[in-house]
């Protein structure tokens, strides 16, 4: 059996009141082997990224070792506070 497992992964946006996106995949089997990698990986259940950058999840189908990949991309929004100032007193 050479049946490759299939993966899935979704994007995410990291913001001043988000600072870490939970990274989240779907992939068969159902007891495939899950490794991510990326820039600032937090790993644990679920894994974490902390800053922009591109997140790879590897999917490892444990019956046959065939495995396959995907991409989820993050990316950080940051919005300046507007000052607003008054012109100075003559």
């Amino acid at each position: 059996d050479v049946t490759l497992p299939t993966v899935t992964a979704q994007d995410g946006i990291i913001t001043c009141d988000n600072p870490t996106v939970i990274l989240t995949a779907d992939w068969t089997p159902a007891n495939a082997v899950v490794q991510w990698t990326g820039p600032c990986l937090i790993p644990g259940f679920p894994p974490l990224a902390s800053c922009a950058g591109i997140y790879t999840v590897v999917v490892t189908n444990p019956d046959n070792g065939c495995s396959s990949s995907t991409t989820a991309l993050i990316v950080e929004v940051v919005v300046l506070p507007n000052f607003d100032f008054p012109p100075p007193a003559l």
